[in-house]
């Protein structure tokens, strides 16, 4: 018997705003990251040597979050590819995205292999992340979860598609108390249909 899985999620209505911003950080988010640490079922073993792998940083608010992550990754330079959300969950957010993570980016000259997929859809993500794959067919990679719970739930359909060639990063953040208010829109993912048509052309 089949059975359908469905995601719901709501986006929230605003987000806590820094009360003196510095270095870019607008938004109010977390209180400290724990470190890198394997996600079970979603790490690998392998390791491939640093040419042959991609790094794919989802991008949020936090810009200190994405430093922490290339500093511990240590991915080629060359193929760091951030993802932002456009559009985003407000006009202005793609924007308070790039300006939240510009010393990263600057630093690695990663702007040039900038991407974007809709904050608020995980289906939109997977073919972002399945366009970077189909680029470089020969590399692993590696996806740090610091951006939208969409993305998030985007990248670990993608994990879960190719167990052997993609490992999910996250830095374990501990979010802050009263970070978001309110709710916008509450939106309904078909995991399951997503999936079953994702299968169709290679059957």
């Amino acid at each position: 018997m089949e059975r359908t899985f469905r995601v719901i999620y709501l986006e929230p209505a605003t987000y806590s705003v820094v009360a003196g911003p510095d270095s870019g950080e607008i938004f109010d988010l977390s209180e400290q990251v724990d470190g890198i640490a394997p996600i079970p079922l979603f790490t690998t073993l392998a390791d491939p040597p640093e040419s042959d792998a991609c790094f794919v940083a989802l991008l949020g608010f936090e810009g200190v979050r994405f430093s922490h992550m290339l500093n511990e990754v240590q991915p080629n330079p060359e193929k760091i590819f951030p993802v932002i959300g456009v559009p985003g969950f407000r006009l202005h957010y793609p924007f308070d995205a790039y300006i939240g993570n510009a010393l990263a980016l600057e630093k690695y000259k990663a702007s040039r292999n900038l991407k974007f997929a809709r904050s608020n859809c995980p289906f939109s993500l997977f073919y972002t992340l399945e366009d970077v794959a189909g680029r470089h067919p020969d590399d692993f990679m590696r996806i740090g979860l610091i951006g939208t719970k969409p993305h998030a739930l985007g990248a670990i359909l993608f994990a879960i598609a190719r167990p052997e060639t993609v490992e999910i990063v996250y830095d374990h953040a501990k979010r802050k108390t009263g970070r978001t208010r309110g709710a916008a829109r509450c939106l309904v993912y078909g995991v399951s249909e997503f999936l079953t048509a994702e299968r169709r052309p290679a059957a």
